[in-house]
C-alpha cells in the first residue's frame, strides 16, 4: 500500500475546508439544524433530569431514560450521517441534489448507516471488555475492605481506588476504541460513495500499513477541537459556570457541574445551535476531506477533490 503523507494530508483537508466553507454550509446546514434542535431541545433536558434524580437519590433515574436515551441516541445517529454522505460526494466531485438544502436519504447514506452500526458495535464491545478490569478491582477493593465495613467508608474506598488506577485504565480504552475507528471507520464515507459498498472490511484492508499514520492524522485533527474544547469549558467557569475538571470528580459534585453546564447550554440554546451550525464546517470538514484525499491516495480512484 502506499504510504499516506501525514502533514501533507492535514494541510490539504483544512485547505480544503476552508477554500469551500460555503460550499460545505450549504449541504450540511438543513440536517445540522434539525440536530441542533434536537440536542437541545430533547438530549439535554432528558440528561438533565435523569442527573437531578440521581443527585436526589432516586436510583431509578437512570433506569428510567434508559429506552428515551436509546431512542435519542437512534435519531441521532440517522441525523448525524445526513450531511458526511452529501459533503463526500461534494469533494469527490459526484452529483449533490440540492446543494444547498442537502437531505439525501439514498442508498450510500443507508450504507454509511449500517457501516456506523457495526462500528458502533465494535466499539461497545470494546468498552465492555476494558470494564472487566475495573469491576475486579472495584471488587478487589471491597474485599480488602472486609465483610463488615461501613457502607460509605468502603464506597469512598473504592472511588479512591478507582481514582488511583484510572489513567491505567481510560488510555487503554481510548487507545483500543482508536485502533478500532481507524482500522474499521477512517474510510467509511469515502467507500461508501465510490465503491457502493459498506465497507467494514475494505476499510481494514485499506488502512494495512498506514494504520499509525492515519491515527496522526486523527490526533492532529483532533487538536484544535480540543483546544477549543478547552477555551470553552474556562469561558463557562470564567462566566459563573463550574470548572470542568469537576466533571471528572466523583458524585454528586460531578453529577452537579455536569447539570450546571447543560442549564448553560439550554439558556443560551439559541447561540449554542448557531455555533454548531456554523462551525460544522470547520469541525467535520477537514475529517472528510482528510478520508477522501487518503482515499484516493491508496486506492487512486474517484475524480480530483474540487479545491
Amino acid at each position: 500500500m502506499p504510504k499516506i503523507p501525514v502533514i501533507a494530508t492535514v494541510a490539504a483537508a483544512y485547505r480544503y475546508a476552508f477554500a469551500n466553507y460555503l460550499r460545505l454550509l450549504g449541504v450540511a446546514w438543513a440536517s445540522t439544524l434539525v440536530l441542533s434542535i434536537v440536542v437541545i431541545g430533547l438530549f439535554m433536558p432528558m440528561i438533565l433530569a435523569m442527573e437531578q434524580g440521581l443527585i436526589g437519590g432516586d436510583p431509578m433515574a437512570a433506569v428510567r431514560s434508559v429506552g428515551p436515551l436509546f431512542l435519542f441516541e437512534a435519531l441521532l445517529l440517522l441525523l448525524l450521517l445526513i450531511a458526511p454522505i452529501g459533503v463526500t460526494r461534494l469533494i469527490f466531485g459526484r452529483p449533490v441534489t440540492w446543494p444547498y438544502f442537502y437531505f439525501g436519504l439514498g442508498g450510500d447514506y443507508w450504507r454509511l448507516v449500517l457501516a456506523s452500526m457495526i462500528l458502533g458495535l465494535m466499539l461497545i464491545g470494546v468498552g465492555i471488555a476494558v470494564s472487566i478490569p475495573i469491576g475486579i478491582l472495584a471488587g478487589s477493593a471491597a474485599v480488602s475492605a472486609g465483610p463488615h465495613a461501613d457502607p460509605v467508608a468502603l464506597q469512598a474506598q473504592i472511588q479512591a481506588q478507582m481514582q488511583v488506577y484510572r489513567p491505567f485504565i481510560i488510555v487503554p480504552i481510548y487507545a483500543a476504541m482508536l485502533f478500532i475507528a481507524v482500522r474499521f471507520g477512517f474510510f467509511l464515507p469515502a467507500i461508501v460513495v465510490e465503491e457502493k459498498r459498506v465497507g467494514i472490511g475494505r476499510n481494514w484492508t485499506l488502512t494495512r500499513g498506514n494504520s499509525w499514520r492515519i491515527a496522526g492524522i486523527v490526533v492532529l485533527l483532533f487538536l484544535p477541537l480540543v483546544a477549543l474544547g478547552a477555551i470553552q469549558f474556562a469561558a463557562i467557569a470564567a462566566f459563573g459556570g463550574p470548572n470542568y475538571m469537576d466533571m471528572f470528580g466523583v458524585p454528586p459534585a460531578s453529577l452537579k457541574a455536569s447539570g450546571a453546564i447543560l442549564r448553560i447550554y439550554l439558556d443560551h440554546g439559541v447561540l449554542y445551535g448557531a455555533a454548531m451550525l456554523l462551525l460544522y464546517p470547520l469541525f467535520y470538514g477537514p475529517f472528510l476531506a482528510a478520508s477522501a484525499h487518503a482515499y484516493r491516495a491508496i486506492a487512486g480512484e474517484g475524480p480530483p477533490a474540487q479545491d
